[in-house]
């Protein structure tokens, strides 16, 4: 226990760290787009990238489950349920920054994230909580005003933050911000450096789509060009 993530033998590639999505796991990422062997994943070992593991080569996992949709609590001052992306959050942390032995930690120029939905609140709540992340990618991510708060706390830890988006033909991110206490469609993050506007994708197709892929290489540019840099928060 404690002994930290590791990276994979390639010592010449970049490392990072996939964040699955809303009902991605259930006890196993096997074909998922964030499984090693995935055509997604094969993609970026093309491109000089390789998904970071522990030591016995397992990669981050949490619940999946979905939270936040119980508006009918603001009726009684309440806020919706957010424990399962909360402890996700502090699970997500205490991967990277082992608390029993903080100094195999991964080091944050070498911290690059990429969240499919609602796993970029996992991510929100880690770095609210003191994760350092050098880049962070997020996909077809709901954007919560319940969450800004907790975003913006997060914000000050985050290098860059890429955030790719879809269009009417991706409902999943509209689904995911009902309960948030906001009326409309936020497809663009406000607190990103960069949000890239892609048309026609649907929620996960430039994770599922070999076609969709080299819209990817863009966002790919800026990490290699920030990686092992510290010039964001310390």
């Amino acid at each position: 226990m404690g002994a930290g993530p590791v990276s994979a033998p390639q010592r010449d590639t970049i490392p990072f760290l996939p964040i699955a999505g809303t009902w991605a796991w259930r006890g196993s990422s096997a074909g998922q787009w964030y499984h090693p062997a995935s055509p997604w994943s094969n993609f970026m070992v093309a491109h000089g990238f390789h998904t970071l593991t522990g030591p016995d080569g397992r990669g981050f996992v949490w619940s999946t489950d979905v939270n936040g949709q119980q508006f009918w609590r603001r009726w009684f001052g309440r806020k919706p349920h957010t424990t399962d992306w909360e402890a996700g959050g502090q699970n997500l942390l205490d991967w990277l920054v082992p608390p029993l032995a903080p100094d195999r930690r991964q080091p944050p120029t070498q911290t690059h994230l990429v969240a499919h939905s609602h796993g970029l609140q996992v991510v929100l709540f880690a770095c609210a909580a003191g994760l350092k992340v050098n880049n962070l990618i997020s996909v077809g991510s709901p954007v919560r005003e319940d969450l800004m708060a907790v975003a913006q706390l997060a914000r000050r830890n985050i290098g860059y933050w890429q955030h790719f988006h879809s269009d009417c033909s991706d409902r999943w991110q509209w689904l995911g911000e009902i309960g948030d206490g906001r009326v409309g469609v936020v497809r663009r993050h406000p607190l990103a450096d960069l949000n890239h506007d892609l048309m026609s994708v649907g929620h996960s197709g430039i994770l599922t789509n070999p076609d969709l892929f080299p819209a990817w290489r863009p966002a790919l540019d800026i990490v290699r060009l920030r990686h092992g840099r510290s010039d964001f928060p310390s």
